[in-house]
């Protein structure tokens, strides 16, 4: 049994959470969503379809950002 990068840096409902606000359920997605929740400094992120403006704003909504 093989256990991916995402199976192992994420639990299964962090990746729900990330569905349900919008981030695509694609591999290279939730590995951005990983890097994205486990950075030390500020991500730089280069954002042409605006997906990942969504869901940084959602999932930050009560922080007001």
């Amino acid at each position: 049994m093989n256990l991916s990068v995402i199976e192992f840096l994420s639990k299964p409902q962090e990746r729900l959470m990330w569905t349900q606000r919008h981030l695509p359920n694609e591999d290279f997605c939730m590995v951005n969503a990983i890097c994205m929740t486990r950075y030390i400094r500020y991500p730089l992120v280069i954002d042409p379809s605006d997906q990942a403006l969504k869901f940084v704003m959602e999932l930050y909504k009560e922080r007001k950002i």
